[in-house]
């Protein structure tokens, strides 16, 4: 799949995993920086043990075959693996 900054400026090819579960994408912090993406929002998620946590919140393009979409995202520490959250909040 293919990503990118809101604007569509830069791309990057990259691997995800889709998680049905999950409300917010999770992007590793260097993907962010490498297509100059910059903070959006502030989210709050509820984790699966029950807690809350607060996190500032991105948006990125995504191209996926011939499907593309724009989706929130939150900063996933370390790794480098994109996971996209499709489930409901």
């Amino acid at each position: 799949m293919e990503v990118s900054s809101p604007d569509g400026s830069r791309w990057e090819t990259v691997d995800a995993l889709v998680d049905t579960g999950a409300s917010y994408s999770q992007v590793p912090s260097s993907l962010l920086q490498r297509l100059g993406i910059v903070p959006t929002d502030t989210v709050e998620a509820v984790l699966a043990d029950g807690r809350v946590v607060a996190d500032l919140a991105w948006t990125l393009r995504i191209l996926s075959g011939i499907s593309e979409g724009i989706c929130n995202t939150m900063v996933q520490s370390g790794g480098e693996f994109l996971y996209i959250g499709v489930g409901g909040r």
